[in-house]
């Protein structure tokens, strides 16, 4: 067994490690609510019945048929199921396509802080580590925005446990995950 004296520090992921995005009881994560919601929003705003009226189990299909399981992937996914655009190919640049990222992006932060939840037992398991010596080498590495970390840290009072430096988040990734490193 393994003795907290031995443990030189800690790297902690965000989503579904310390903050559970399936709030109690629902197979429907926090994410998806707030890229749905967008949807809906985005599809009344131009007179699309396909968004306005996608569902919650449409969003799940477009997130697992999607090419990548990234945000911008899985819109565009709603995009053709709703009829509005008929390439699989994204177009980066596509109104509907940004305009849904922007507003689930700014969703997503009241989403968070109405449902965001720990996953049990993390708020102890991190303060725990934190009593027995680890409090200044504890990180998190994550492709979660630092919005939405700093959100949860505040939330759970975990804030003071995890220093500046030592926060890696999406907006210092050039390329998120999945990501293949070679070396010769």
């Amino acid at each position: 067994m393994l003795h907290y004296s031995e443990l030189k520090g800690a790297i902690f992921d965000v989503d579904d490690t310390l903050l559970s995005n399936y709030p109690e009881g629902s197979h429907f994560g926090l994410h998806e609510r707030s890229r749905l919601a967008a949807a809906h929003e985005v599809g009344g705003r131009h007179g699309s019945l396909g968004l306005q009226n996608f569902t919650e189990q449409q969003s799940t299909e477009a997130f697992l048929n999607a090419k990548a399981h990234t945000l911008q992937a899985a819109v565009w996914q709603m995009l053709i199921m709703a009829g509005e655009v008929m390439t699989d190919t994204i177009e980066p640049h596509h109104p509907l396509l940004n305009e849904i990222m922007q507003l689930k992006d700014e969703l997503h932060e009241a989403t968070l802080r109405t449902l965001g939840r720990e996953v049990p037992g993390a708020t102890h398991f991190v303060q725990t580590l934190a009593a027995h010596g680890l409090k200044k080498k504890l990180a998190i590495a994550s492709t979660a925005y630092r919005r939405d970390i700093d959100i949860f840290l505040e939330m759970t009072g975990l804030h003071q446990l995890f220093l500046e430096k030592r926060i890696i988040s999406r907006e210092r990734f050039t390329h998120p995950k999945p990501c293949l490193l070679y070396t010769s």
